[in-house]
This record gives structure tokens, sequence and C-alpha cells, in this order.
């Protein structure tokens, strides 16, 4: 039994990542100009208060909520792109683990994840890059790892807007924690003569805040070690 992503799959997935970002940035960068016109113009503050939106010939700006319409409708569109795509894989390589056959994902996983593109393509789609790279790493994990230690790592999504503020933002550390140890493992399984753990993330990540390039660092060894486990995963499965 091999296991696999068809082209009806991959194509769907991809134009809701396409059709996503687009609306997410069209949304936000709609706003944030039709938000700044208003605010040149003298309107009272980036958005009208209640009594403002309620009050019949008000002068308000109806393209903002529009154009916030356009963000929800893209992160929405993101997210179950990124969820669609990582159950899809994760049943497949797992259906196939458990058959005699060498389990074969017709879906390469990418290994070209830099930390200068993640910078400026997030700065340039306000973070929503940023958003995909980890979903993105979240769901590979899962397909390198999930047949070998039989752990799921929880969707970057769901962590980030949902338990973040039920926990006070607890819920994240935790997250990443687990995450870079599962992936030092994961990395030690392989043999790949690469050093990045749960130490790695509270070092860089949260003490290394304090020297502003800490976080930076963080990511380029988070990214290179994604990188590392996906050239070897596409090679040998």
């Amino acid at each position: 039994m091999n296991a696999y992503l068809s082209a009806e799959d991959k194509k769907d997935i991809n134009n809701g990542f396409l059709f996503g970002t687009l609306l997410a940035v069209s949304g936000a960068v709609g706003a944030l100009i039709t938000a700044l016109m208003y605010r040149i113009a003298g309107f009272r503050g980036f958005f009208p208060p209640v009594s403002d939106v309620l009050r019949p010939g008000a002068d308000l700006p109806q393209l903002v909520w529009f154009f916030v319409a356009f963000l929800v409708l893209g992160f929405a569109l993101l997210c179950l792109a990124i969820y669609v795509k990582s159950s899809l894989l994760c049943a497949a390589v797992e259906a196939s683990a458990d058959s005699s056959d060498t389990p074969v994902v017709l879906c390469r996983l990418k290994t070209n994840r830099g930390l200068l593109k993640y910078i400026l393509l997030s700065l340039i789609t306000f973070d929503i890059y940023a958003l995909v790279v980890m979903s993105g790493i979240s769901s590979d994990i899962n397909v390198i790892a999930t047949r070998y230690d039989k752990k799921r790592t929880m969707p970057f999504l769901l962590i980030l807007f949902l338990f973040s503020w039920l926990t006070l933002g607890i819920a994240p550390l935790v997250w990443s924690h687990r995450l870079c140890s599962r992936i030092g493992s994961e990395l030690a399984r392989r043999n790949i003569p690469y050093t990045l753990n749960a130490k790695t993330f509270w070092l860089w990540e949260v003490l290394g805040s304090l020297i502003v390039v800490g976080p930076f660092i963080f990511m380029y060894k988070l990214l290179k070690s994604m990188n590392l486990l996906c050239l070897d995963y596409n090679k040998n499965r």
C-alpha cells in the first residue's frame, strides 16, 4: 500500500493557500490604507465608535470593515488548507506504516526555508507568511516523525488563536518547547549532525530576546533543522 496525495488534493490545497494569502494580504493592506486615509482626512480615530457606526448616515469608513472581512476570510482559508494538508499527509503516512510496503508520499516536503526570506515576506505580508511557515513546520514534523515516535504536534494556528489567550500565553511556550525537543530527537534518530532542542528555544528565543538578535538566531536554527529533516525525508522517507 502506497501513501500519497492525489493531484486533485494537491491542487485544492495549493489553491487554498493562494486564495487565502491573497485575501488576507489584500484585506490587511486595504484596511490599513483606508484607515489611514480617514485618519489623514480628520476622521476621529482609526475606527469609529459604536455610536457612530449605528447612527444613520454617519460618515464612517465602510471599506475598513469590508477589508477586515477579507482578512478574516483569508485566514480561514489558510487555516483550512493547512489543516487539510496536515491531516491528509499524516493519515497517508500512518496508513502506509501499517502495511508491509515502504511508504511513499507523493508530496515532497519543502527544503528551501530561509531566514532572510522569512523576515522579508513576513514584513510584506503583515506576518501572514510567518504563520504559514510555522504551520508548515508543525505539519511537516508530524509527517516525518509520527510513525516513529507516535506523537502528534498540535497545529500552530490552533495554539496561536485559541489556546494562547486561554492560557495567558503559556501554551505557545509549552508547544515550542515540545516542538524543538521533538525535532532534536528526530535529528538524532536520523543521524543528522545538527543540534536543536528545547534548550535552544529557551536560550535564544526567550532569553535571547533580551539581546534582540536571539529570536533571529533561534529562527535560523529552527528553519535549518527543518530543512535538513525534510531533505533527509525526501531521500529516505
